[in-house]
């Protein structure tokens, strides 16, 4: 049996200060695994890559060393430009929480020491004159801003990087990532190459840690620790709390998972749950619905996702966690770093199209050593990613979907939900939108042996989105479709609550209706220009030619697609600049998180692979 090791145990022991600080203003008095084991090893100024699962302590694992190192600096005194340590993170919600934990750190101990913030959503200009006016000996930030921070011109004579001792990188593996990687290679080259670096993350292979070793890693330590492991016995697995009881159940299809959804939520309502699901539209669209329905009205229902403005993710995120209860339904945006103590369930609606974020999913939930409960959904062609998981060596059990007793059945859900989607044309807006946003992401899935596109049941998954009619979109015309019936409903009639909202989407209805009609006069034209020269029997070669031209404009707009896509990839355009293009051609193109740069790319090439 493992004994707790309190802080006074450590060899090389901490200053002081730092321990007095950790159980003053933290209030905790013993160690965890992962810092028991990492701590002296920073003390004795290893490069460290360690991997330990979510809510083990990481943060103080890293935090703990660094103030360490400043408390025991002799007649060397930091003036406040002078950059003694940076912690990098790939997410401004991590960047926040990891800040918060240091400033606590600070209260009292090491009030003179100087911490700053950098993140996305603020005013660059406004962050370079706080770092003038208050300067940053700590800097706690996301990639991207301080790449803009290190460039900012005010500040190429004020900042003084040269005196940064170490350098710390949480979620080490999701900066490998193309998105977060080049800005990481300018940050590296602009500071200095002796200095200490430790890299942290919940998942790290073989493969990772060579690839990470390029972040100027010297001869590291790699410390691995899980549940039944705590000594730092390297492995290459997931690993999951001892305290988290994983399960998954297989359905039929999406829209028995959202009958199971409403039967599980209305079986206990007083817990705390997180929902995840793989779009932001997705998100939107239920997140909305569900506040609205009669029958779930006990639960309070909030949503967070990547396109949410920085203050209003702050809001929520600050607000569920002050909650005893309640549902909050995102998208992988929360899924890394975010610190939920008291999250007593994680349901995943959608596995994740990235199977590496189904480890930090779940690990929102079982925290510090509570009990915690996890839930996968899985349609029944989707079974494989179970076997998936076991060869990671994750512990997940069935759950039978017997031990449910189901008070609403898909029906009158569904009759309760369209009956919402009548009284707002904005909730049936996003109900297609989100449909869209989830084809789109089930296509683009990176383990596609598994989630096979043809093998999704187009109908239901329609039927689970509530939808009146099928959108006309590519990826499923011409296929053929079962379960799903056309509604008769006139949804021109169907009036906005918002009339703000009405007004846009009249307008950009009218735009939309404008060039749709610039584009059939054309084909008109040319229909006539060629009925004119050709005599009857030769209308099949009259119809075979506009059938040419079609087929020419599409290649033109797939054409510039890829344009797009070049310039994307070679950095000439920003996510959103594509985005905003890409409306160009499709009007229904979302503006969903979960098409990062790198699926993008990643989607272009398998195209021309196609071809």
């Amino acid at each position: 049996m493992q004994t707790s090791s309190t802080w006074d145990q450590l060899n090389p022991k901490l200053h002081d200060f730092v321990i007095q600080s950790v159980k003053e203003n933290l209030q905790f008095q013993t160690m965890m695994p992962v810092q028991k084991v990492s701590i002296p090893l920073m003390l004795k100024n290893h490069d460290l890559a360690v991997e330990a699962q979510t809510g083990s302590g990481k943060t103080l694992a890293f935090l703990l060393p660094v103030l360490h190192s400043y408390a025991s600096l002799e007649k060397v005194k930091l003036k406040k430009h002078d950059v003694y340590s940076m912690i990098i993170v790939p997410t401004r919600e991590l960047a926040k929480q990891i800040f918060d934990v240091l400033e606590k750190l600070k209260k009292g101990f090491f009030e003179e020491l100087k911490s700053i913030l950098f993140i996305g959503g603020t005013s660059t200009s406004i962050d370079a004159q706080n770092f003038i006016s208050n300067g940053g000996n700590i800097i706690v930030a996301t990639t991207g801003k301080l790449k803009e921070i290190i460039d900012y011109p005010s500040l190429k004579d004020v900042m003084r990087l040269k005196t940064l001792e170490i350098l710390i990188l949480d979620e080490a593996d999701r900066l490998m990532d193309p998105e977060f990687y080049d800005d990481i290679q300018v940050i590296l080259s602009t500071i200095p190459k002796q200095r200490r670096t430790s890299l942290f993350s919940a998942t790290l292979t073989s493969q990772k840690l060579t690839n990470l070793i390029k972040f100027g890693l010297r001869n590291p330590v790699k410390v691995s620790l899980k549940h039944n492991n705590q000594d730092g016995e390297q492995k290459n697995t997931y690993m999951i709390p001892a305290t988290l009881f994983n399960e998954y159940i297989l359905l039929e299809n999406r829209k028995e998972k959202i009958q199971f959804l409403v039967n599980f939520l209305l079986a206990d309502e007083e817990q705390k749950t997180i929902l995840f699901l793989n779009t932001c539209a997705s998100v939107d669209y239920y997140s909305k619905l569900l506040s609205q329905l009669e029958i779930l009205k006990r639960i309070k229902i909030s949503a967070i996702h990547g396109n949410l403005k920085q203050k209003k993710r702050n809001q929520v995120i600050q607000k569920f966690a002050s909650s005893k209860s309640g549902l909050l339904l995102a998208t992988d945006v929360i899924a890394r770093g975010i610190d939920f103590s008291d999250i007593q369930q994680i349901i995943q609606l959608d596995p994740p199209q990235d199977p590496s974020q189904f480890i930090h999913r779940i690990g929102r939930t079982a925290r510090t050593g509570k009990q915690g409960k996890a839930l996968v959904m899985l349609d029944k062609t989707e079974e494989a990613f179970v076997f998936f998981l076991r060869q990671k060596n994750v512990e997940i059990n069935e759950y039978k979907a017997e031990n449910l007793n189901i008070k609403q059945d898909f029906e009158s859900i569904k009759q309760q939900m369209q009956n919402l989607l009548k009284q707002d044309r904005d909730i049936v807006e996003k109900s297609k939108a989100a449909f869209i946003s989830f084809i789109r992401s089930y296509k683009e899935h990176d383990l596609k042996s598994i989630f096979q596109f043809k093998n999704l049941d187009i109908g239901n998954t329609a039927n689970s989105f509530f939808l009146f009619r099928l959108p006309r979109i590519k990826e499923i015309l011409g296929k053929k479709i079962a379960s799903f019936k056309q509604d008769e409903i006139d949804i021109e009639s169907i009036p906005f609550k918002d009339k703000n909202q009405e007004q846009q989407f009249l307008k950009n209805k009218q735009v939309r209706d404008q060039e749709r009609e610039e584009k059939e006069k054309v084909i008109e034209q040319k229909q006539q220009q060629l009925a004119q020269k050709k005599d009857i029997k030769n209308q099949g070669h009259v119809r075979r030619k506009l059938k040419r031209e079609r087929d020419y404009d599409d290649q033109d707009d797939f054409q510039e697609e890829n344009n797009l896509v070049k310039k994307l990839k070679q950095g000439k355009i920003t996510m959103k600049q594509f985005q905003e293009e890409m409306k160009k051609f499709d009007p229904a193109e979302l503006d969903d998180v979960q098409y990062t740069k790198k699926m993008v790319i990643s989607s272009h090439g398998s195209k021309k692979k196609g071809k």
